[in-house]
């Protein structure tokens, strides 16, 4: 791994603890995709872009605190924005033909992104402070000195719009001149319900703010034909891309939270008051008289493809033109040219603090890599099981599962999202039977005399005490085997994959070795594909989305396999389970299946490994308890289910031990 990439890991790794910490649940932060500076999707994940065209007019250490500054963003996203509100208003606003395409619901989101980022940062004082929020503050103010004026390379009076509300939003000002008159009208129409857009604390009143603004400056592009709709959103997509702006992602999830605003913020106090002056400027324009929203050439003429402001694109026409025209006051005309102002610099340790987070981070590459080895080490071979009589003629094939993609490390955060109450839930019940493993007193019949009971006058012939001595319940292992035959395709891969990812979560959780790998036959060859090989690692983990199921299954062989594993190891304690839907088919017979599948599960538990069989889908249970034993068998029908289960067979198992 180069030095270049080694740094970046580190980066990323550094801002995820950042991110976690202002979220308060664990998040990670993976690489931005598309051109975009930096966005968040539904699960836990946070994304940042690693190489940006703002980046190049900065050097790597500007750099660096620009990336931290926009996961500080993202990560206020994930606390504030309620993004599962926003989409159920596309969906409502679509179903009443409000938002009639895709186009429009992109625009639309847009929109909600304008007012979300800008009141997010608003609340941004009571949540985080510190290094964080002076990093933010100075990813707000670099950006616009990156940007320039917010007419700079528009060709659309919508972009125009967009680029002032991101500077109104954000900064509180207004530096550039409309070059089109029927920007500068929006843009005074809709300013006053876009303050009160962003200085809304509710999150769902936010969101529902949104449509009349967008309603509005959707009659900038409404006689556009189609092509000529899609060449502006292109071009509003670049115009953004180069101010580090995006939509909002219509896959991020989260309900987001109430926030307080802070008035006395600078950013605050400037919007407010730029706000008033265009409040004045617009009753100014009313009592001139001042002309339509749309330019007098809008009467003329219109095939659809051209827009009433282009020509003032095309002569080069600007508002300060149009102010002279008009009469507007070097006063007024102010309004529109604001200067950036000045900000704090951020603090030299507030920038040692980002480049030490960033170095100490830089050993994780190296964890990583020998987490990687230790994963690719070769597989056990087992003779003795090779030679048993029934497989002399089968020869399995054990591999390696697929290296996680960032895809996959989105759809495992989903997942993991979907179930963290039932995992936090489950780990503290099984803890909590661990810790009281520890040396505690009991009652008996001799020993030292419990003067407490003697005088309650309680009846019993246990009125003594004694210390007994620590248990061994937490010295244990767990190995999972899971049926991916072709009969599991669909919701039962599905369910097993929640189930597997839970077990994974929940033993990682209790620091207990754990392994898991899945099987089926491909043709007449057994197939093998380990996923976890005891380290448990997050990396180990994000490889069980790429579940696949195919072919038949061999149950008997896997279990086995799986139990000489076990049998290897040190810990006292042995768990197996074995996932499938209860139909072992690479036999001559179904019967022949199952009675070779009880053989194998006997001679596991005649090594003192407990097994537990977990029925998958729609099962006969009768099956499951021919081969498992009806109180070593848990049916998963729903995660809830799954977890209430999961704890009572353990608790069943681990009361047995000593």
């Amino acid at each position: 791994m180069d030095k270049e990439t080694v740094r970046w890991e580190a980066e990323k790794n550094m801002y995820s603890g950042i991110v976690t910490g202002i979220v308060g649940r664990e998040m990670h932060v993976l690489e931005a995709e598309d051109g975009k500076l930096g966005y968040t999707k539904a699960g836990n994940t946070v994304y940042v872009a690693r190489k940006h065209p703002l980046f190049q007019m900065i050097d790597e250490k500007e750099a660096a605190t620009l990336r931290y500054g926009v996961c500080v963003h993202e990560a206020l996203h994930q606390v504030f924005t309620n993004f599962s509100y926003m989409q159920r208003s596309i969906s409502t606003l679509s179903r009443t033909k409000l938002l009639k395409t895709e186009l429009d619901i992109r625009m639309y989101c847009i929109f909600v992104n304008l007012v979300e980022d800008p009141a997010i940062e608003n609340m941004a004082s009571r949540v985080i402070g510190g290094t964080p929020l002076a990093a933010l503050g100075y990813t707000i103010r670099k950006i616009y000195e990156l940007s320039g004026d917010f007419q700079k390379g528009c060709r659309y009076p919508i972009e125009e719009v967009i680029n002032a509300l991101i500077q109104f939003g954000d900064l509180g000002i207004l530096k550039g001149n409309f070059s089109f008159q029927s920007a500068r009208g929006i843009f005074l129409k809709i300013a006053r319900p876009f303050y009160d857009a962003i200085n809304e604390m509710d999150p769902k009143k936010r969101i529902d703010a949104v449509f009349p603004i967008y309603a509005e400056c959707a009659r900038l592009w409404a006689g556009y034909s189609e092509k000529k709709k899609e060449e502006m959103e292109s071009q509003i997509a670049q115009t953004m891309e180069k101010r580090g702006k995006s939509g909002a992602d219509r896959e991020a999830s989260g309900t987001g939270s109430r926030g307080t605003c802070n008035d006395s913020t600078p950013t605050q106090n400037r919007r407010t008051q730029t706000m008033k002056r265009l409040e004045a400027e617009q009753g100014q324009s009313q009592s001139n008289h001042e002309r339509p929203v749309t330019d007098a050439s809008a009467k003329s003429k219109n095939n659809g493809d051209n827009h009433p402001d282009d020509s003032a694109v095309q002569t080069g026409q600007s508002s300060a033109a149009h102010a002279d025209n008009n009469g507007q006051t070097p006063e007024q005309d102010s309004i529109w040219n604001q200067e950036i102002p000045e900000m704090p610099e951020l603090l030299e340790k507030d920038r040692e603090n980002i480049l030490e987070g960033i170095r100490s981070y830089m050993h994780e590459p190296e964890t990583n890599a020998t987490d990687k080895k230790q994963y690719y080490r070769d597989f056990d071979q087992f003779e003795e099981l090779n030679n048993k009589s029934e497989y002399r003629h089968i020869q399995a094939i054990n591999r390696y599962a697929s290296e996680p993609s960032p895809k996959h490390v989105q759809r495992y955060d989903k997942i993991l999202h979907t179930m963290q109450g039932g995992i936090a839930g489950t780990v503290s019940e099984l803890r909590e039977i661990f810790l009281s493993d520890r040396v505690r007193k009991i009652h008996c019949e001799s020993g030292r005399a419990d003067m407490n009971r003697f005088a309650s006058g309680r009846l019993s012939s246990k009125m003594f005490q004694k210390r007994r001595a620590q248990g061994h319940k937490a010295d244990m292992c767990v190995t999972v085997i899971g049926d991916h035959s072709g009969s599991m395709a669909g919701e039962k891969l599905t369910r097993e994959l929640y189930t597997v990812v839970a077990l994974a979560e929940i033993f990682a959780e209790l620091d207990i070795p754990f392994y898991f790998f899945s099987f089926h036959v491909e043709g007449r060859k057994p197939i093998q594909t380990h996923y976890i090989r005891w380290d448990n690692t997050e990396t180990e983990r994000h490889r069980l989305v790429s579940f696949k199921a195919d072919g038949c299954n061999f149950d008997s062989y896997s279990i086995r396999y799986a139990a000489k594993l076990l049998e290897e190891r040190p810990e006292r304690h042995k768990l197996l389970f074995v996932l499938s839907d209860g139909l072992p088919s690479f036999y001559d017979s179904v019967e022949m299946g199952i009675r070779e599948n009880t053989t194998a599960v006997m001679e596991a538990r005649l090594a003192d490994i407990d097994v537990i069989g977990f029925g998958i889908g729609t099962t006969k249970k009768e099956t499951f308890h021919r081969m498992y034993g009806e109180e070593y068998y848990v049916e998963v029908k729903n995660p809830a289910n799954m977890f209430e289960q999961i704890v009572g067979r353990l608790t069943t198992v681990v009361d047995g031990w000593d």
